[in-house]
């Protein structure tokens, strides 16, 4: 294959991108590949990174699950080394270490996927009621912190973030100006 047919082959794929909005931003979708599932998978053969699953680069985890992964290889190949025939079991560890990330990418791009993952209204549902209140907790913030740069998965079960998240939202009376005199009704109550 010469480099100008490649070159083409990319100009090619520029060209077919669409803007997806008025501002001319192209989206770029989340993709998950489930190799470890095939009927037949050949030894010595692995799967990491994009090719295995591509997240949409806005919330910065590609890189974060590849480093990842490559430490799942590291752990695994002297051991894959000498029994090639554990190469599908080595596969789906390097799948797994996509779970908690495309989770969190897809539940926040679920508002826009056709059709959106079933979880998708729950955890997005979740995610938004976080956000609100994570300027608010420390322990929340923190906790949010660990598990989107996926230092500590699932800090966001730890007992006080979950008792912020948990919390019914508080019902605040309605306002009052200066003097004292609610604004939320326009006529006196009798």
């Amino acid at each position: 294959m010469s480099v100008q047919h490649v070159a083409g082959g990319r100009r090619e794929r520029r060209e077919r991108v669409q803007p997806r909005d008025d501002r001319g931003c192209a989206q770029i979708p989340n993709r998950r590949n489930h190799h470890g599932h095939m009927a037949c998978w050949p030894e010595r053969f692995l799967v990491m990174g994009d090719a295995l699953c591509l997240f949409n680069p806005i919330y910065g985890q590609g890189m974060t699950v590849a480093a990842l992964q490559a430490q799942t290889l590291q752990a695994t190949a002297t051991h894959l080394h000498r029994h090639p025939s554990r190469t599908r079991t080595v596969q789906r560890r390097l799948a797994r270490r996509t779970h908690l990330p495309w989770i969190l990418a897809t539940a926040l791009d679920s508002q826009w996927a056709d059709p959106a993952p079933r979880y998708g209204p729950l955890v997005g549902t979740a995610l938004n009621r976080m956000l609100e209140r994570v300027g608010h907790s420390p322990h929340l913030y923190s906790a949010f912190f660990k598990t989107q740069h996926l230092m500590a998965p699932i800090a966001l079960l730890h007992p006080l973030a979950l008792a912020t998240l948990l919390r019914p939202t508080a019902k605040t009376p309605d306002a009052a100006d200066e003097s004292g005199i609610p604004t939320g009704s326009s006529s006196p109550r009798p």
